[in-house]
């Protein structure tokens, strides 16, 4: 019986290591003036699932995954802070993270958005 429990123990503590992956943070710049949907330079890739939450400077928002070869965006989900949201993605495709942000001030406004599960690369 130990040797089972053992077992289902290695098991279990082996899928919780590979669930979720690391845990990076992407940047988003929104120019002065701007207003709605804004684009990481920094695109992301997942195996079927990634997990969006809100970075520093951000509250409150839509978000989006942008494919960056054309076809229509992955469906809009709505990040509050401290409450990850899965977002199921293509194998091997890759997308740009966008949120819905307005910029009423002079300066640029740089926020992130916090990514778990994804392959990360620069544009």
């Amino acid at each position: 019986m130990k040797r089972g429990l053992w077992a289902i123990c290695l098991w279990l503590a082996l899928l919780l290591a590979g669930c979720g992956g690391k845990e990076v943070a992407v940047s988003i710049e929104a120019p002065p003036g701007s207003q709605g949907f804004v684009y990481s330079h920094e695109e992301v890739a997942g195996s079927g699932k990634i997990e969006l939450s809100c970075g520093e400077g951000l509250g409150d928002t839509e978000a989006v995954l942008l494919p960056v070869d054309d076809t229509p965006p992955v469906q809009p989900v709505y990040l509050t802070p401290g409450m990850p949201v899965a977002v199921k993605v293509e194998k091997g495709k890759w997308y740009k993270v966008g949120v819905n942000l307005e910029n009423s001030g002079d300066e640029a406004l740089r926020v992130f958005v916090k990514v778990r599960g994804a392959e990360v690369r620069i544009e």
